[in-house]
């Protein structure tokens, strides 16, 4: 009954992170897995590391559920079926060896258990949110090859994304970023089923309880629109007006010089069409790689074919080759073509790049002859450090793809000086999959709390937005096919606790770890020397 409620726990946090739409369900999922734990508190060692990693496992399948949404592979050369076998192999494995740290949190929380609530409660909410950190460690070694440097930045199953649905909770993350909220999540939680413990004691108490508490979160979360934090005013600094070409090209390793040119035409057509606006913009993004800089592409071809007068500046992505080995680099152009600035991605946590590298011969049992790909695909380099794009009196803060993962590199960004923050993307191997949409946007939201700044998230083969610092998406383009939109946003320059701090927040769990491991040690020497217990 133990392991059944760990595996239902971890579905509720599974599923808090795909939708927030229903962030409750992370509470409800700590709760429970508190309780499981409780129950079990005079067990072995191995009984609550199993019930942990079982939550673990369910919970981080979950949450990285969206996986799924690169299915098919075809695009690659893989078949259908090998496709399913690698994506299954990418995510079971993941969620292994991630759910392995939540058994590491409830053998702690055993060893380490005292009878006083409050500091049970913070010893596992500081508990948690440090192990999830780690866990971000964890999957930058799980999914790296020799080639690339690590960091700890792939933050997507951290349960503090679950929050991004509600603006009460997630104006929180200008403090704490989303170590906070993942914090606060833990924090109430614990204190849910220790109040349920001491005065509920029935079953039907606990029912009812729980009835009510879910009546009144769904009630809440109806009602969250009058709770809605009011986003920035535009500063001295004055507002970037933003155009986003939303693209939906099909994904292929490699493209054709007559494949980029058709996409270069599709683009320069809607470019025409609405001219007259790209004119009135200060900043035009395109999510499509290889549009403009591209190998054996002029990009001055088209600006000055459909960019003239007063023009934007442009954003654009696209991979680039030298004698050192292969980047993606986000370029800025003006409107004569001219390079102003630059950005190497960092890839800080590859996924597709490289095989699983801790089961590296599963794959190449799957994938068969397709194995002999991986040693063909180019050395790719850690890139530059990040720093604010300098587009005449403004600084754009802008990364690339898989880098929206990171709470710190935005944060940093902000505190270098960026007023506004761009992410471009072209994930089109996520076929306007709808969990992964959530996702991403989830993510875009807390980045722009943490950082008190707009973010306009651009992509191919995904619906656009851009998130007021409020957390609220104020523009999206529709799912599919080709599309322009435009938004303003205020260049901001204000610094919040969190990008001042970055990961230094984490201090305040590590300290609160300390202190309640430290004093449950204390109290047990103390027994030990068969001096008077003080625990309560």
């Amino acid at each position: 009954m133990t392991y059944a409620l760990a595996a239902l726990a971890g579905i509720f946090g599974g599923a808090a992170l795909l939708a927030p739409q229903v962030w409750f369900l992370a509470f409800f999922a700590v709760a429970a897995f508190a309780f499981a734990l409780h129950t079990e508190a005079s067990s072995g060692l191995l009984r609550h590391f199993g019930i942990g990693t079982l939550f673990g496992v369910v919970y981080s399948a979950g949450a990285l559920f969206w996986l799924w949404d690169l299915l098919p592979i075809t695009w690659a050369g893989i078949p259908e079926t090998k496709g399913f076998a690698l994506v299954y192999l990418y995510w079971g494995s993941a969620s292994a060896v991630l759910g392995i740290f939540f058994g590491v949190f409830a053998l702690l929380y055993r060893v380490l258990r005292t009878e006083n609530p409050a500091l049970r409660i913070l010893f596992a909410a500081s508990a948690w949110t440090l192990l999830q950190y780690a866990q971000m460690w964890a999957f930058a070694a799980l999914m790296a090859g020799n080639e690339n440097g690590m960091a700890a930045h792939f933050s997507a199953t951290m349960l503090g994304y679950a929050l991004s649905a509600f603006s009460p909770l997630l104006y929180l993350a200008q403090f704490g970023g989303v170590y906070g909220l993942t914090f606060t999540v833990v924090l109430i939680g614990f204190a849910a089923e220790a109040l349920m413990g001491k005065y509920a004691p029935s079953i039907k108490v606990k029912v009812a309880a729980v009835v009510l508490a879910v009546v009144a979160c769904i009630s809440v979360t109806l009602l969250d629109t009058k709770f809605h934090i009011v986003p920035s005013s535009p500063d001295e600094r004055g507002v970037l007006n933003m155009g986003a070409i939303t693209t939906d090209f099909f994904p292929k390793v490699s493209l054709s010089k007559a494949e980029v040119t058709e996409r270069g035409r599709q683009i320069g057509e809607l470019l025409g069409d609405v001219s007259d606006t790209v004119r009135m913009l200060d900043v035009l993004i395109i999510p499509s790689g290889e549009f403009l800089s591209a190998s054996g592409v002029e990009p001055t071809s088209v600006l000055k074919t459909v960019l003239t007068g007063n023009s934007p500046k442009i954003i654009d992505v696209a991979t680039m080759e030298t004698s050192a080995g292969t980047y993606k680099r986000l370029t800025a152009y003006s409107s004569d073509g001219e390079i102003v600035a630059s950005h190497n991605t960092t890839l800080l946590a590859p996924v597709a790049e490289y095989p699983v590298y801790l089961f590296s011969s599963a794959q190449s049992y799957i994938l068969g002859e397709h194995a002999a790909r991986k040693n063909s695909l180019p050395v790719l380099h850690p890139g530059t450090t990040p720093q604010p794009l300098p587009l005449g009196d403004m600084k754009i803060g802008a990364l690339l793809c898989a880098e929206i993962f990171s709470p710190s590199l935005y944060a940093d960004l902000s505190n270098s000086g960026a007023q506004i923050l761009i992410n471009v993307c072209p994930d089109s191997w996520l076929h306007h999959g709808f969990m992964s949409t959530q996702m991403l946007i989830a993510h875009a939201k807390l980045r722009a709390v943490e950082s008190g700044r707009y973010v306009a998230m651009v992509h191919n083969g995904a619906s656009s937005a851009v998130v007021s610092d409020a957390g609220e998406v104020i523009a999206r383009t529709p799912v599919g096919g080709i599309s322009f939109m435009t938004a303003a946003g205020p260049l901001l320059g204000t610094r919040t606790a969190y990008s001042r701090l970055g990961e230094s927040v984490l201090a305040i769990p590590l300290l609160l770890f300390l202190f309640t491991a430290a004093s449950v040690v204390r109290k047990s020497v103390v027994r030990l020397k068969g001096g008077p217990s003080v625990q309560k």
